[in-house]
């Protein structure tokens, strides 16, 4: 399947090409076609569980503003690669940490918030100790 959206800098997608006109390709990613059989087993399992109705939305690649944006400041042990420490703090820098989302890799299917507060929390206590 591929999804053709105008105006999308390619850098940003996995499997994207330009064209010529400026329009930007996105092949279907291997993952979304896992999401769409973990999807129909879902729905198999629900409907052996008794439900007679279940509703489900397509898996797609495009983005959307729906998306719970997630990996600006990662974090890693080499700073070469990786902004932050294991526990937030900014390589290179004593005083600087950060303990949101944007130290994730990336996030999961659903809201990441109690990931996000959890991180939060550890890393807190971590910045408590220095």
């Amino acid at each position: 399947m591929m999804k053709t959206l105008k105006g999308l800098d390619a850098s940003y997608a996995r499997g994207s090409r330009a064209s010529r006109d400026g329009a930007t390709s996105i092949s279907r990613a291997p993952d979304d076609r896992v999401a769409e059989r973990h999807q129909a087993r879902a729905v198999e399992w629900m409907e052996a569980s008794g439900a007679s109705r279940v509703w489900t939305r397509p898996v797609s690649s495009e983005l959307t503003a729906g998306q719970h944006q997630a990996g600006t400041c990662r974090m890693g042990c080499d700073p070469t690669t990786w902004v932050t420490a294991a526990h937030g703090r900014v390589h290179g820098h004593d005083n600087l940490w950060v303990m949101d989302g944007s130290v994730h890799v990336t996030n999961g299917g659903v809201n990441p918030v109690l990931n996000i507060y959890a991180l939060a929390f550890r890393n807190a206590e971590e910045l408590a100790r220095c």
